[in-house]
């Protein structure tokens, strides 16, 4: 799994000892933003450099953020699930010595806060005020418990990244392990854990909902900006064509079966219409 190092400013107060308030990572040039999986150390615990603080979930991967200095972790502002964190906004801070009690209620002020992260958020602020006068008006109320009471869509399970590839690895079904995470979802130590215990897991209760409202995940939220912003900023025209594809899907009906049987991925149409405009174009470029 891939690790990345905390970043670090140093802060001192006349009420607080001297401490380090640990910002969101910065994963890639072009992340603005992350969320926060789960928290591998507690408030209290005395850290030292290499080992995992967290897990901070991106629109790409979730990667394990290591500790650079020894301490402890005197308070964690950003828990469990949080999401919608800017780079550099504060997470969570370590002290030296144990001086835990002092940042019992210890809040980041504003004049902390780096000058990358408060840069990003005064260009959009036009545009925050319309976005949030909005929200109350369409009631997203009513809708939030039926969000957190299903981790599950009919087929659909939410797992991190690196839960996926850990129970790919070991041909474990995410249906059958139970998560842990915020509102159900599966992490990198619950298939951990399944495995440990040889495989058993407990069954799901049916949730019985007639339908359930799922947040969009991160890389949605991405994946959505482009393409407005792709629509929005390149001319487009569009060619309509009316095409009989009843021997394409004989041919599907007929590859499907080859590939199943070599354990490979079942081929869409789409896969085939794009081979075919492939071949086409190299006939006519």
């Amino acid at each position: 799994s891939g690790r990345v190092a905390s970043a670090r400013s140093f802060s001192s107060s006349a009420d607080l000892p001297p401490h380090q308030e640990i910002g969101m990572p910065s994963l890639s040039p072009t992340m603005t933003e992350g969320n926060i999986a789960k928290w591998i150390k507690k408030e209290g615990d005395k850290v030292s450099p290499g080992e995992v603080l967290c897990e901070v979930e991106t629109d790409k991967a979730t990667v394990e953020m290591e500790c650079m200095e020894e301490g402890y972790l005197a308070k964690i502002v950003q828990g469990d699930g949080a999401k919608e964190i800017k780079v550099g906004e504060v997470i969570c801070v370590t002290v030296e010595e144990g001086d835990i009690e002092k940042f019992k209620d210890y809040k980041p002020s504003a004049a902390d806060a780096p000058a990358a992260p408060s840069e990003s958020k005064a260009t959009p602020e036009p545009a925050a005020p319309k976005v949030e006068e909005k929200v109350p008006a369409k009631a997203p109320e009513p809708k939030a418990p039926k969000a957190e009471k299903a981790s599950r869509s009919g087929d659909r399970i939410f797992a991190s990244p690196l839960a996926r590839k850990l129970a790919e690895d070991n041909n474990v079904q995410l249906s059958s392990v139970k998560g842990t995470g915020p509102d159900g979802r599966i992490l990198k130590a619950d298939i951990e854990d399944y495995l440990a215990k040889g495989g058993k897991s407990e069954a799901f209760a049916a949730s019985g909902l007639d339908y359930t409202d799922i947040p969009n995940a991160q890389i949605r939220k991405v994946t959505a900006n482009r393409l407005l912003a792709s629509k929005q900023t390149i001319p487009h025209y569009y060619l309509t064509v009316d095409t009989r594809v009843d021997k394409l899907i004989k041919l599907r009906g007929e590859l499907n079966p080859l590939q199943e049987a070599s354990g490979g991925k079942k081929i869409s149409i789409n896969d085939l219409v794009i081979k075919g405009c492939s071949l086409g174009s190299s006939k006519g470029p």
